[in-house]
């Protein structure tokens, strides 16, 4: 009975080697398979990753280099501002010299002059002590001391109105164009 059973068993156990055999081709298909998936998905995430990254490192680049740009404009301004300030330290110091030189006595008197256009020929004028003098033989009356490095506040005879013609105000009122003046020279 073992030989009828033989051929049953050997049919059997070839059966069982062609699956098994196949089922192991399977496999192997399977694995390559999610392999290349597994490949694939790798790449992709890695492309996606590196474009989020090239982007990001984009973006921090551009926000340092504009960071850097401001950084170096706020400097140049401070520098010119710092420039600016010390250009009319020196120009004050250069008033309070000139009042002692000659020419001082004739700005006095077309400050004197420009005033008795505009306000007519009787003026009350008010200066530095150490001017009173020189308006005083320029025919003015003279109304009182200011503290100023120079120039005169001259108002008419009612001293209704006024022009404030002293160092100081003429340099407040012109100050845009004097820095107008300074920048253009600062940029060349």
């Amino acid at each position: 009975m073992t030989e009828v059973l033989n051929p049953f068993v050997q049919e059997i156990e070839d059966r069982k080697k062609r699956e098994i055999a196949s089922l192991n081709e399977r496999l192997v298909e399977k694995k390559t398979q999610i392999q290349r998936t597994i490949e694939e998905s790798v790449k992709i995430i890695e492309s996606k990753y590196q474009r989020e990254a090239t982007a990001k490192a984009q973006r921090e680049s551009a926000r340092i280099r504009e960071s850097a740009r401001l950084a170096a404009k706020k400097i140049i301004f401070d520098s010119i501002n710092e420039n600016m300030e010390f250009t009319f330290e020196a120009l004050k110091n250069e008033l309070s010299t000139f009042v002692k030189k000659a020419e001082y006595k004739k700005i006095l008197e077309k400050m004197v002059d420009s005033a008795k256009n505009r306000l007519g020929s009787e003026l009350v004028v008010r200066c530095r002590k150490d001017d009173v003098e020189i308006l005083n033989k320029l025919g003015v009356t003279v109304g009182g001391n200011i503290d100023t490095m120079g120039g005169i506040i001259a108002s008419d005879k009612t001293e209704l109105r006024e022009i404030d013609m002293t160092f100081e105000e003429l340099i407040q009122n012109h100050e845009d164009e004097i820095k107008s003046l300074l920048m253009e020279k600062v940029m060349k």
